[in-house]
């Protein structure tokens, strides 16, 4: 059975979500931020189980220490896995839009 990985959620990536929220808010619809930020959180939860099942961030100074995961096709959640631990840090939530120098910056 797989071992069961606590959850951890920085406050860049809360600041993140809550930007998202915001702007879907403001420019789409109630209905769409609600239903981004269940995806989003549904997809952070499932870390719990087999963090290292996902692929690495290309963008980072050392890839094998960042993973992710994308939340309704459009949302790249960025993590680190601490073994130690058994925790996954959620570092960052970023829109898979966003350039490499974006994100490069943003995992700095």
């Amino acid at each position: 059975m797989a071992d069961t990985y606590q959850i951890v959620v920085s406050k860049a990536a809360k600041k993140d979500i809550n930007e998202i929220l915001d702007y879907l808010l403001e420019k789409v619809s109630y209905q769409e931020a609600v239903d981004t930020r269940q995806a989003i959180l549904s997809a952070i939860n499932r870390l719990e189980k087999m963090p290292d099942a996902r692929s690495p961030v290309k963008e980072a100074n050392k890839p094998t220490t960042l993973r992710q995961v994308v939340a309704k096709k459009v949302y790249r959640i960025i993590y680190r896995i601490e073994e130690v631990k058994k925790s996954v840090l959620v570092v960052r939530v970023i829109h898979v839009k966003r350039g490499t120098g974006y994100v490069k910056k943003a995992l700095d």
